[in-house]
């Protein structure tokens, strides 16, 4: 299975990690392997805990090695993610981690989208898909 963000796909690395960020099997979009062709295939995501938090209200989705933050309630609730699954870990630990692109569904009143200062992290629009594709054979 994969998330789609950002216009690459981001493999979901095990039952766990799809059971603690959604836990919705409903969400699930189904289609054939090629049906997906275009979107190129990247790192997964960090298994189990991609979530993390340095106990603000700032949460951020691990991808790619830097933590990215996800902008608002709207966009979380886009992705179709689960409330309260972010893991807590010592600011000092979140200050040690990369940012970053931020991570923001484009449509959220109030807000606007964020600047791209590191094209290396972004592929295409800052805007989330936020369902699992099963990969064929798994």
């Amino acid at each position: 299975m994969y998330l789609v963000l950002d216009g690459e796909r981001h493999q979901i690395p095990n039952d766990g990690t799809f059971d603690h960020l959604w836990g919705d099997r409903s969400i699930i979009i189904c289609k054939p392997e090629d049906a997906f062709h275009d979107i190129p295939v990247v790192n997964g995501l960090c298994p189990n805990t991609p979530i993390i938090t340095s106990g603000g209200i700032d949460q951020y989705l691990m991808v790619r090695g830097k933590k990215r933050l996800l902008m608002d309630s709207c966009t979380t609730e886009h992705m179709q993610l689960k409330e309260d699954v972010a893991h807590e870990v010592p600011q000092c630990a979140m200050n040690a981690i990369p940012d970053g692109v931020v991570i923001k569904y484009g449509d959220c009143p109030g807000d606007v989208m964020a600047v791209n200062d590191d094209e290396d992290d972004v592929k295409g629009e800052n805007k989330i898909w936020g369902h699992a594709i099963p990969r064929t054979g798994d």
